[in-house]
């Protein structure tokens, strides 16, 4: 396998993964579900507000955890 097959298969890859998400977080929005994320250090809980433009709901950021 060149490169270019190797490129090819972690871009199908990449967008197998984004399709996933994309698909996991329009259920828990159908089903009234927050989801946890972690962004920039930061757990993010997106909120399971419908919104007309068909996104994602609202975001609520939580504080860090705290470190021992």
């Amino acid at each position: 396998m060149n490169e270019a097959e190797r490129a090819a298969i972690g871009r199908k890859i990449d967008a197998g993964i984004r399709a996933s998400i994309a698909l996991a977080l329009e259920e828990h929005r159908r089903a009234g579900r927050t989801v946890a994320i972690w962004r920039d250090g930061r757990v993010v809980e997106i909120l399971p507000e419908p919104q007309e433009d068909g996104a994602s709901g609202a975001v609520r950021e939580e504080p860090p955890p705290e470190r021992p």
